[in-house]
């Protein structure tokens, strides 16, 4: 089978310089996924972002889509852990 991927691999050189000049571009899921964790990663990634705030690109879409599902993401950990099933299956083993 032939492929037009190529396994890429960096040197060091290049890595770092990416580090230090790449814009970095971020997709809703990514944004959206700040409501699922702890506090205390969402202040550690909060600090990175920070670090990295003239880097970031936002494309139009990913704020749509951001703003759009931000709602429903919130109420999902709430729904998921409160679900009626959950509450009368705790009810009935008390």
């Amino acid at each position: 089978m032939r492929t037009i991927y190529s396994l890429s691999k960096i040197d060091k050189k290049t890595e770092d310089q990416l580090w230090e000049s790449a814009i970095f571009i971020f997709d809703t899921c990514a944004l959206l996924d700040f409501y699922y964790m702890t506090p205390e990663y969402q202040s550690i990634m909060a600090d990175i972002l920070e670090c990295l705030s003239k880097r970031i690109w936002l494309p139009a879409q990913v704020v749509y889509e951001y703003n759009k599902n931000r709602e429903s993401v919130i109420c999902k950990p709430i729904s998921e852990k409160y679900s009626e099933s959950k509450i009368k299956d705790i009810l009935l083993s008390s």
